[in-house]
């Protein structure tokens, strides 16, 4: 797993989970961190190492009724246009493109 991680770069999944070696936090008495801390450590990694959807892709399936049908695909051309106006436009590293967006999950 170690270098599977590493090829992915997810490296920290190989030393974060280890709190009893690396804690999260360190307290004066010498406890460990509460488990609500080490859920939360748990979580921010998954959140930053997993591939997730684009943010462009079609949810309308996710939707619960015509109306929020509609909204995701008023969403998606919203998004679809910005990018093609941001493709006209001179490129910059600092540019955050909808095409490089993907959805988020909250953990």
């Amino acid at each position: 797993m170690t270098a599977y991680h590493e090829t992915v770069g997810a490296q920290l999944w190989n030393y974060q989970l280890w709190t009893q070696a690396q804690p999260v936090r360190v307290s004066k008495d010498g406890r460990r961190e509460s488990w609500d801390v080490y859920q939360r450590l748990v979580n921010m990694n998954y959140l930053l190492h997993v591939i997730r959807i684009p943010l462009i892709s079609d949810f309308t399936p996710l939707a619960l009724d015509n109306g929020g049908r509609q909204a995701f695909r008023d969403f998606q051309t919203n998004l679809q246009d910005l990018q093609r106006r941001m493709e006209r436009e001179p490129w910059a590293v600092w540019k955050v493109y909808p095409e490089d967006l993907e959805a988020n999950i909250n953990a």
